[in-house]
C-alpha cells in the first residue's frame, strides 16, 4: 500500500460510501475534501468535515497507520495542530495532538478493485501503462481531449 494511492482515493471520493465512522465510533460527514498540498505540512488544507453537529475546518492528514503519525513526528510540529482528521488504511495506534488531545481517525476503505487496478498500472513497465485501455474511452470524448490538449499546448507556446 502506497500513501500516494489513499491520497488518490481520498482527493476522489473514491472510498466506500457507506456511513462514515471514526475510529471512536462517531460518525461524520466529509464536506470538502480541500486542496491536495504538494509541498510541507498536512496533505489537504482547507478542509471541511462534520462531526455530530459541528462543522470543522482545517487539515486532513494521510498515513497508511496511524502510528505513522509518531515516526514523522508530527506531535511536536506545529504545522499539524489544526488538523481535523487523520485517515488511515489501518489504526494502529491512538494519536494525540501536541497538546495530549486526541485527533479524530478514520480507516478508510475502497473497493479492491481499484487497488488492484492501481498496482497493475504502477507495476507495468512499458511507456505508457495505460495504453492497452485507450480502445476504452469513448471515441468523442477522447477526441475533445485531444483537441483541448492541442489548444493549451498553442496557448502556452503564444
Amino acid at each position: 500500500m502506497k500513501e500516494e494511492f489513499l491520497h488518490f482515493i481520498f482527493k476522489n471520493r473514491l472510498w466506500n460510501k457507506s456511513q462514515l465512522c471514526l475510529t471512536d465510533g462517531r460518525l461524520f460527514e466529509i464536506v470538502d475534501v480541500g486542496n491536495h498540498n504538494q509541498d510541507s505540512g498536512p496533505d489537504f488544507f482547507n478542509s471541511k468535515i462534520k462531526i455530530d453537529d459541528t462543522v470543522w475546518v482545517g487539515s486532513i492528514e494521510i498515513h497508511i497507520n496511524s502510528s505513522d503519525w509518531y515516526k514523522h513526528k508530527h506531535q511536536n510540529d506545529l504545522a499539524y495542530s489544526n488538523v481535523i482528521l487523520h485517515v488511515v488504511y489501518k489504526h494502529d495506534e491512538e494519536v494525540f495532538y501536541y497538546n495530549d488531545k486526541p485527533i479524530p481517525v478514520w480507516e478508510i476503505s475502497f473497493p479492491q478493485v481499484l487497488y488492484n487496478k492501481y498496482s497493475e498500472l504502477k507495476n507495468n513497465e512499458t511507456d505508457i501503462p495505460c495504453a492497452e485501455y485507450i480502445d476504452m474511452v469513448d471515441k468523442f470524448k477522447l477526441g475533445m481531449w485531444l483537441e483541448r490538449m492541442g489548444v493549451e499546448r498553442l496557448e502556452y507556446k503564444s
